[in-house]
C-alpha cells in the first residue's frame, strides 16, 4: 500500500515539474500595475477632454468621440504593451532567464490569436457602422482581451486565467449594459490589472 501511494506521489511530482518546466513564469507583476495605470489614465484623459461624469450613461456617443476614443484606446494598448514587454523582460534577466524563447514565443502567439481575430470582428463596428454600435464594441474589446489572456495562460500563470475570466464577465456585462461600457472597460483594462498585477508582484517577486 504504501508502495502504491509513494508511486502515485512520484507521478505527481513528475506531473508538476513538467507543468512547471512548461510556463513561463517571468512575466511581472509591475506589467500588470503598469498597464492598469496607463488604461486608466487613457480613460481619465477622454473624460476629462470632454467633461463627461465617469457614471454618466454613454449617451454621448458622436462622431467627435468615436475618433478620439480609438486613438486613446490605440495608445493606451501600445504604451500597455511597451510597459510589459519591459518589465517582463526585466523579470527574466533577474531569473537569470532568457525572454526570447520557443515558450515566451508560444505565450504571444496564443494571446495574439484571439485579439486579432476580435480586431478582425470588431473592425465594422469601428469603421463603418456609426457610433450606435460602438459602445458594444467597446465592451466586446474586453472579452476578446479575456480570451486572449485565457489562452495564454496554458502557457504561462495561472492568475492569467482568472484575470481573463474575470475580464470576459466584465466585457459581456457591458455589451448588454452597453451605456456604461466604458465602466466597465475602465475597470477590466484598469483595475482588473492593477489587481492582478499586485497579487502577481506579491507572490512571485517580493
Amino acid at each position: 500500500m504504501e508502495e502504491q501511494e509513494d508511486y502515485k506521489k512520484t507521478l505527481a511530482d513528475i506531473r508538476n515539474l513538467m507543468d512547471g518546466s512548461a510556463r513561463f513564469h517571468s512575466i511581472s507583476g509591475l506589467a500588470g500595475v503598469s498597464s492598469g495605470i496607463t488604461a486608466l489614465a487613457g480613460i481619465a484623459v477622454f473624460y476629462l477632454y470632454f467633461g463627461f461624469g465617469l457614471l454618466e450613461p454613454f449617451l454621448f456617443v458622436n462622431y467627435l468621440t468615436v475618433p478620439f476614443l480609438m486613438v486613446d484606446g490605440l495608445i493606451v494598448l501600445i504604451v500597455s504593451m511597451a510597459f510589459a514587454l519591459y518589465f517582463t523582460r526585466k523579470n527574466a534577466v533577474k531569473k537569470g532567464e532568457k525572454l526570447m524563447t520557443p515558450l515566451f514565443k508560444r505565450v504571444v502567439l496564443y494571446w495574439l490569436i484571439p485579439m486579432m481575430a476580435g480586431g478582425v470582428i470588431l473592425l465594422p463596428y469601428f469603421s463603418g457602422s456609426g457610433p450606435i454600435l460602438f459602445p458594444s464594441a467597446i465592451a466586446l474589446t474586453l472579452v476578446f482581451y479575456g480570451l486572449a489572456l485565457v489562452s495564454a495562460s496554458r502557457f504561462s500563470l495561472n492568475e492569467l486565467f482568472w484575470l481573463g475570466l474575470v475580464d470576459i464577465i466584465l466585457g459581456l456585462a457591458g455589451f448588454f449594459l452597453w451605456r456604461y461600457s466604458l465602466l466597465f472597460w475602465a475597470t477590466g483594462f484598469g483595475v482588473m490589472n492593477l489587481v492582478f498585477g499586485i497579487v502577481v508582484y506579491r507572490r512571485y517577486e517580493k
